[in-house]
Formats: structure tokens, C-alpha cells, sequence
């Protein structure tokens, strides 16, 4: 029981990582190189942690030991079911039961059998090469002294033989799908992973709520952009309680930009200096104005999230990732202030 709900949880979580890790793949081909938003992913979190290139070197360890250890268990497995197809023509004999070398009273036994006039012994209970499979045959090595037992053995080699074949190939592929089990989520899950970080860089390839792009590091503190009205697309109890917990009460943003300003808030620890941002770049404003919906901004160290209501349309949602593409460039820009 325990075996097979282990097999269901691990090939139900190596089909989830897969499809998930496919279906970005493919939607981010459609836009750039997905190997260059992996790497570009990769790139951008290592220029955003305190940690730099350690914290990076620690990262890629863990995820080599998660995909060397998953392909290992997979080749494991494998070696199991080849051994299983190994077995499948081999023949039978008669052999008989006596006492092994360093026979003492209530052990096992050992079959003696005879091939093309060699004598053999065996107390095969697992076939040859298997690994982690559970024995079988056992009960046939507590007989009496003498009595006749079924050999199954190798014909190309007659020393490798097994007393119950098919208890024994039907243990070695449990044991080599339980391999399979636990190695096929090991290899995918560190892969997965970094196809989910390169999703952040390519807006265009997923239909959500919002808009996500990951950036390079920048010189503004945390900011929130939320209508000054009250209304935004996450409006509840544990949004106002997280909010409330994260940033600064909301200010006007004495843009100049009365349109803007009318519509805008700013919630900063540094809010002059976002000020300044918007001051400076009409087009941001007007790109931001130009979402009809409700709309929520926010920036941290790493990423820009723009949250927009679900009933947006593609032209819309398109405007809204235009805009946190040139807001990334301006905030990311090496020459003076963005």
C-alpha cells in the first residue's frame, strides 16, 4: 500500500512539474530563446542577492545534487526493468535441497541443480543485477534435506538462476518503478524551477491578472502606486492588513500632472524620489493613465508587479506590459537618476 501510494505521489508530481515545465517552455519560445531568459533569470538573481555569486554557486549545488541524484535513481530503475527483460526466456530445471556451506539447524538451504553435467548451487532469491527489489523464494530454502525444488536459471549462464521467477521480476519492477518514483520528480523539480524565475521576464507569454517582470537592481526604495480613490483589484481584509504592514500611508504625488495626480497615490519610505521618476518622464504617466481599469503598481528590489482587474482585454493587458517594460528601463538605467 505504502509502495503504491509513493509511486502515485511521485509520478503525479513529476507529471505536474513536466507539463508545467513544458507549457512555459513553449509559451516563452514564442517570444525570445527560452536558454536566454533562463540565463538572463539567472543573471538578474544574482545581481539582485546581498549574497551575489556564493548564493548563486549554493543555488546551482543544490540544484546539480537534486538532478544528479534524480537521474541516478533513474538509471537505477531502468537497470531494474532491463533486468526484468533479461529474464524473460530463461529455463527451468529440477534441482535439489541441501544443506550449504556453514549449515547450522533451523537456516536457509541451498538448491543444487545440474546443467550440461555441472553441478550448481543457489539460493537465488532476487535476480542477478537487481537493485533495492525484495527477495522471494524464501520459503522454498526451509524444506527438508532432499527434497526436489524448480530452478530457474539463466541459459547463457547457468550460475545466475532464481527460485521463483516471477515473483522475482515482479518485485524487481516495483523496485524499479519506486526508483522511477522518487528520481523523476528529484530531476524536475530544480528544472522547473528556473523555467517558473524565467517566466518573469517574458510578460507576453502568460495571460494573468496582472503583469510580473523581473529587473536589475535599482536605487529607489519599495513603492506602491494605488488609486487614490480606494479601489484596486485586490480590495479585501488580509490585502489592507499586508499593505498596512509593508509600506507608509499613502501620499499625493504632486507630480504636476494633475490628471495623474487626481487618479494616484504614493506609498514610499523615499517617496521624493519617486516623485521625481514620474515627474521626469511624461510617458510614464501617460502609459499609466492610459489603463482604463483599476490598476495597482508595486515595486521592490527585484520586480515590478502591476496588478489589473481580470476582465482586461489583450490590447489593454499589452499597454500594461509596455509600461513596466519602459518603467524597468528607466529605473535600471546606469547614468544619473532614473
Amino acid at each position: 500500500m505504502l509502495r503504491s501510494l509513493i509511486m502515485i505521489a511521485g509520478y503525479g508530481l513529476a507529471l505536474a512539474f513536466g507539463v508545467t515545465m513544458i507549457v512555459s517552455l513553449v509559451r516563452i519560445a514564442r517570444h525570445r530563446p527560452p536558454l536566454d531568459a533562463i540565463r538572463e533569470s539567472v543573471q538578474l538573481r544574482v545581481a539582485g542577492d546581498d549574497n551575489g555569486t556564493l548564493s548563486w554557486i549554493a543555488g546551482l549545488v543544490g540544484a546539480g545534487f537534486g538532478v544528479v541524484i534524480g537521474l541516478l535513481l533513474l538509471g537505477l530503475g531502468a537497470s531494474n526493468i532491463l533486468v526484468v527483460m533479461s529474464s524473460l526466456d530463461w529455463d527451468t530445471t529440477e534441482g535439489t535441497l541441501t544443506d550449504g556451506p556453514n549449515q547450522v539447524v533451523g537456516s536457509l538451504r541451498v538448491v543444487r541443480y545440474i546443467i550440461d553435467d555441472i553441478t550448481y548451487e543457489t539460493e537465488g532469491l532476487t535476480l542477478p543485477g537487481a537493485v533495492f527489489a525484495a527477495e522471494s523464494g524464501q520459503s522454498v530454502l526451509y524444506d527438508a534435506t532432499g527434497q526436489a525444488a524448480r530452478v530457474y536459471y539463466n541459459p547463457n549462464n547457468p550460475s545466475q538462476a532464481v527460485l521463483d521467477l516471477p515473483a522475482a521480476q515482479l518485485n524487481t519492477v516495483w523496485s524499479g518503478l519506486l526508483l522511477g518514483a522518487i528520481g523523476l520528480p528529484l530531476l524536475l523539480l530544480p528544472l522547473s524551477l528556473y523555467v517558473a524565475e524565467a517566466r518573469y521576464l517574458v510578460p507576453e507569454a502568460f495571460t494573468r491578472r496582472g503583469v510580473d517582470l523581473r529587473i536589475a537592481p535599482h536605487r529607489l526604495e519599495n513603492f506602491w502606486v494605488i488609486p487614490s480613490d480606494g479601489s484596486h483589484p485586490f480590495k479585501g481584509a488580509i490585502f489592507d492588513l499586508v499593505h498596512a504592514a509593508t509600506v507608509t500611508p499613502a501620499k499625493r504625488f504632486e507630480t504636476g500632472d494633475d490628471a495623474f495626480d487626481r487618479r494616484f497615490m504614493l506609498t514610499s519610505a523615499a517617496p521624493a524620489q519617486v516623485r521625481k521618476l514620474f515627474a521626469a518622464h511624461d510617458d510614464l504617466r501617460a502609459k499609466l493613465l492610459s489603463l482604463t481599469g483599476p490598476v495597482l503598481l508595486h515595486v521592490s528590489s527585484n520586480k515590478i508587479e502591476l496588478y489589473m482587474s481580470p476582465k482586461v482585454d489583450a490590447p489593454e493587458r499589452q499597454r500594461a506590459i509596455d509600461f513596466v517594460r519602459q518603467l524597468s528601463d528607466r529605473l535600471t538605467q546606469p547614468d544619473g537618476d532614473p
